[in-house]
């Protein structure tokens, strides 16, 4: 009952910034990237040998010429994990993360686009609501 919501840490800002500059200037792209890691490794208290090791390991440590944005949103997933924002970027990035597939049992061909309108909606604006419109319909901003 007394946990923190967390709206927005350190560590996505550090994922936004690199996300942003990456296209225009690399080292400092890099530099976020790896700000990220470390200020969510710090949030959840990972002990300095440890986080060290992770972060000069050779699948993090790549350069700023070695940096992709493959690397940079599976770092900001890691970070986002459970939060509704990790959705929102695994959308944005077309879920190309590396072994990140379709559960077994899934009826569906493709990972989830949108939600349902939500039935309040429906009930009070249902004129303007378009009708049975597939999950995995793309929005707007996806095309």
């Amino acid at each position: 009952d007394t946990a923190p919501i967390l709206l927005v840490t350190y560590a996505e800002l550090k994922f936004i910034e690199a996300e942003a500059a990456f296209t225009i200037d690399k080292a400092r792209s890099y530099d976020a990237y790896l700000a990220g890691i470390s200020a969510n490794m710090d949030k959840l208290q990972v002990p300095a040998a440890e986080k060290k090791t992770y972060i000069e390991s050779p699948i993090v440590a790549v350069g700023a010429t070695g940096l992709t944005k493959a690397l940079i949103f599976k770092e900001k997933y890691v970070a986002t994990y459970l939060n509704p924002e990790a959705w929102n970027d695994a959308r944005r990035f077309d879920y190309q993360y590396k072994d990140f597939t379709l559960p077994v049992n899934v009826t569906l061909s493709t990972f989830i686009r949108r939600n349902d309108y939500p039935q309040g909606e429906r009930n009070k604006n249902g004129g303007n609501v378009p009708v049975d419109v597939p999950r995995t319909t793309k929005l707007w901003w996806d095309l």
